[in-house]
């Protein structure tokens, strides 16, 4: 029966807690998931599947062990909670796409990691270890690397220069980076909440960055000089406390997007008028900043978030920014005088 099936979807069955063991008679399978079920294991017959490319274990919590896998696999996804043993990585000659969720009792990743050598996306979430191998900067198709939860890795290798994006979130004992000057074709840096980790060395030389994101780095009190960045389009670095300077941002003439909310050590901007493709501004509850030089001069300004900035003392005319919708200036205590705000779509104060 069904022997001629391509995809087999069990996800959200939570009371699936046994795979056939017959499962290599289905040869066509090309898509097998089981996300969110009760399975233990997959029987060994998994590895006679010759043409099986995705394989999704995510949220499966009761998984304990997984058998060789057929080398046709490109893209594995898998909980691994209650498991002790990592997988056999030389037989995934194929495998391009990695995510690990939940592995607690896994305490560091193989060498034999640099053997899945058409690797392109790996993700690491929420696992227990303190390092990764330096042979992970000989994945030279890597693309994509996410690290997210884990709360004991302190340091990174030097990373391979195929990234185009690298996210880490939620890393508290991060404290180093390497030197990312390497990575000529990154395009998007995302680093949440890693409190521990001070300096981004190399950051200034990514040329090819659009999208920058430092959310809550509290421990930030500056950026290396960014002007040479001309294609950055988005900077955040909101809930950045201790940050007071961003060097080189105006000179960032491609930015669409600026988001320093809550940089409650800002006291003062460059002017702004180069940044003529600005679109949304938002420097809510910057408490220290008195005053924003070029707003009047961004013609493509479309909104602007300036609540509880308590010090603000004055902004320009903007009657000459016919784009502008949303301007925002709630709890702006100081603010005397609003010009050229008549034909705003929302205007809050």
């Amino acid at each position: 029966m069904l022997l001629k099936l391509e995809e087999l979807d069990a996800s959200n069955c939570s009371n699936l807690g046994v795979i056939p063991s017959n499962i290599e008679k289905r040869s066509s399978l090309r898509i097998l998931r089981l996300d969110w079920t009760d399975i233990r294991s997959l029987p060994t017959s998994i590895c006679g599947l010759p043409h099986l490319q995705t394989l999704e274990l995510q949220g499966c919590k009761k998984l304990q062990f997984l058998p060789e896998l057929p080398s046709s696999l490109v893209s594995l996804r898998v909980t691994c909670k209650p498991m002790e043993t990592f997988l056999n990585l030389p037989s995934l000659i194929n495998l391009k796409v990695l995510l690990l969720f939940y592995w607690p009792k896994l305490l560091k990743i193989p060498k034999d990691i640099v053997k899945l050598a058409k690797l392109e996306t790996l993700t690491l979430d929420d696992i227990n270890i303190s390092s990764l191998p330096m042979e992970l900067g000989a994945l030279s198709r890597l693309k994509e690397l996410t690290i997210i939860d884990c709360e004991q890795i302190q340091c990174l290798p030097t990373l391979p220069s195929s990234l185009i994006i690298l996210h880490l979130r939620h890393c508290s004992s991060m404290n180093r980076l390497p030197d990312l000057s390497n990575l000529k074709n990154l395009s998007e840096l995302k680093i949440w909440r890693c409190l521990e980790l001070i300096d981004i060395q190399g950051l200034g030389r990514l040329e090819l960055l659009i999208d920058l994101d430092l959310y809550g780095r509290e421990s930030l009190e500056t950026l290396p000089d960014l002007s040479n960045l001309k294609k950055l389009r988005k900077i955040d670095t909101s809930e950045c406390k201790n940050l007071n300077e961003i060097r080189g941002l105006d000179r960032l003439e491609s930015l669409e997007y600026l988001n320093m909310s809550e940089c409650k050590s800002l006291e003062r901007l460059p002017d702004l008028s180069r940044l003529e493709m600005l679109k949304e501004l938002k420097l809510s509850q910057c408490q220290k900043l008195r005053e924003i030089e070029g707003l009047e001069a961004l013609k493509s300004l479309n909104r602007v978030y300036l609540t509880w900035c308590t010090a603000l003392e004055r902004i320009p005319d903007l009657s000459s920014l016919t784009d502008l919708d949303v301007l925002d200036l709630g709890g702006c205590e100081k603010l005397g005088e609003i010009s050229g705000c008549n034909s705003l779509f929302r205007f809050y104060r």
